[in-house]
């Protein structure tokens, strides 16, 4: 059974999360201007194994958000706050895109809080994404930004995008300081550079690397049974 919950930040943002299953945690972060509704296919199968925290990010799904900015490092401080209401203490992380960025965000900030992670098409830098993915990047954040000058909602659009338009706030050498074991996963097919993606997985001091064939960038959609027992395999430590 799963229960929806509003968690109120510092400033007044709301954010959306969802629980559900039992054991040890395990957060899931959807991509850029997504949603919980991504893991619409690992929910009721992670659910059977962990305590499951799906989390719609600040101004994003259904949460909202109080600033007139939106950064990394905020979304990080709202995820690490949450779990703090929750009382946990240690928990595993399943990123996905901007959702992946997020939790090397969270471990940069809060290392001590994550047991594992799994970041599934993460870039930390705009140039580790193909050519037309950037181009595809500025055209949506500067339309939103166009028109958020007339609708306070393409505003809001508009901080979200920009978040793919911007290299994040840390280093190479701030990743080569975490020592949580990491999958890096990403398909063969990806809009994310595969050399960018190793670059990721050569700076994690505990990572380990592993490329899908014949998928894309939502390989949790385009195959998810795979998908899933892969992740599975390497929270519970039988992952070869």
């Amino acid at each position: 059974m799963y229960k929806q919950h509003f968690f109120t930040t510092f400033d007044g943002s709301k954010i959306h999360y969802l629980t559900a299953g039992s054991g040890e945690p395990l957060v899931l972060l959807h991509g850029n201007a997504g949603s919980i509704a991504y893991f619409k296919n690992q929910i009721p199968y992670f659910a059977k194994h962990f305590f499951v925290i799906a989390i719609d990010s600040r101004g994003q799904g259904k949460s909202t958000n109080a600033s007139d900015r939106l950064t990394f490092s905020m979304m990080a401080e709202d995820i690490y706050a949450l779990l703090k209401h929750e009382h946990l203490e240690h928990v595993n992380i399943l990123g996905f895109s901007d959702g992946a960025n997020l939790a090397m965000q969270l471990a940069v900030l809060h290392p001590a809080i994550i047991r594992k992670m799994v970041l599934n098409a993460g870039n930390i830098r705009t140039t580790g994404v193909h050519w037309w993915s950037q181009i595809l990047s500025d055209l949506l954040y500067w339309l939103t930004a166009f028109l958020g000058l007339f609708s306070q909602n393409m505003h809001k659009k508009s901080l979200v995008f920009r978040l793919l338009i911007k290299d994040l706030a840390f280093s190479y050498h701030d990743l080569e300081k975490i020592t949580i074991p990491t999958l890096v996963l990403v398909g063969a097919k990806d809009v994310i550079l595969r050399s960018h993606s190793i670059s990721l997985y050569q700076a994690l001091p505990n990572a380990t690397f592993l490329e899908m064939p014949r998928v894309g960038h939502r390989f949790a959609w385009q195959n998810p049974r795979a998908y899933n027992k892969i992740v599975l395999n390497f929270l519970e430590g039988d992952f070869v």
